[in-house]
């Protein structure tokens, strides 16, 4: 991991780190597909991180009678789903991360439903919306954007007379012309399998545009970790979303997680970090800490859901 693998060596690698034979390729799996009536033999699983995913899966797997145990390094649920309420008065929050919740994301729906959780459109329904920058507030509505000229940044004369449609498509039309189906575990296509090596920035540079269009494209996303990302997870990212909705859950998007956690208490370990997988012909084997003891935990199959920020300062093994 440390010689930075491509996407499909990642994906294997990954499949070894689980303990799943890669024998054919992976499919995004759909709510509506018949993948839960092969049962099979019951394993024991061992889900490695209690986000979204990793409680999604283990929510699904326990249906299908497996064994389930999920380790969460963390003392609470939901990964990167966290809403803020203290010390915010007068029932007043706000959603830190995985902000927006577009229709066709079906897991995420089918679960909502579940728990009967009520949703609100993203986007104000009406009043303005604002955009901050470089400390300057620009204020716009749905109908009309804010002129470029309104942003602290530096863009040509050409880049600034193309407006918001032109900075936020033309440079990507080397991606975009060739982007073939986002949903399969084969993307990229060979054609644009080159760009997965730049971030966005980067990418702009490479094709002669100005830095700064990330920037403006990314107001509200600027992060470290997203600036850094490459781009064709971007523009993949933004593609399987395209046109679609985009809603948030009323009282707080953790609520959902909060829900999922509390149907699964039995079964998650908080407090539990992962420090070392290993994997032979026969089983999977993880170390975890917690406080100042270690425990070595083993199972049939390793479900890894951690991000590669974490992922990165495991030590997996194949022996």
């Amino acid at each position: 991991m440390k010689n930075n693998p491509s996407r499909r060596e990642f994906l294997r690698l990954g499949a070894l780190a689980s303990g799943i034979a890669m024998m054919q390729p992976l499919h995004a799996l759909s709510i509506n597909d018949t993948w839960y009536l092969k049962k099979g033999k019951p394993q024991k699983v061992l889900i490695l991180g209690a986000g979204m995913s990793g409680m999604s899966a283990a929510i699904e797997l326990r249906k299908l009678g497996h064994e389930v145990t999920v380790l969460e390094g963390q003392m609470r649920a939901g990964g990167r789903v966290k809403t803020l309420r203290a010390p915010l008065a007068d029932n007043l929050y706000a959603d830190l991360g995985a902000a927006r919740i577009p229709e066709n994301h079906e897991w995420t729906m089918k679960y909502i439903k579940k728990y009967n959780l009520q949703l609100h459109p993203f986007n104000p329904l009406k009043d303005d919306y604002l955009h901050v920058m470089g400390g300057k507030k620009i204020r716009y509505t749905s109908n009309q954007a804010a002129a470029l000229q309104e942003y602290p940044i530096n863009l040509t004369s050409k880049e600034m007379a193309s407006g918001w449609q032109g900075v936020s498509t033309e440079p990507l039309n080397a991606i975009l012309k060739n982007i073939g189906n986002p949903e399969s575990m084969e993307w990229p296509p060979n054609r644009i399998a080159k760009y997965d090596r730049f971030s966005f920035k980067e990418f702009l540079a490479e094709e002669g545009y100005s830095t700064e269009i990330a920037d403006l494209l990314m107001i509200g996303w600027e992060d470290k970790k997203n600036m850094n990302m490459s781009v064709l997870e971007l523009v993949r990212e933004l593609s399987l979303s395209f046109g679609a909705t985009r809603n948030k859950i009323i009282g707080g998007n953790d609520l959902l997680p909060t829900k999922m956690a509390e149907e699964l208490s039995d079964i998650i370990q908080y407090g539990t970090k992962v420090v070392d997988v290993s994997q032979t012909d026969s089983k999977v084997s993880v170390v975890a800490s917690k406080g100042s003891e270690r425990k070595t935990y083993t199972a049939d199959r390793v479900i890894c859901t951690f991000p590669l920020t974490v992922l990165k300062k495991m030590n997996v093994h194949r022996f």
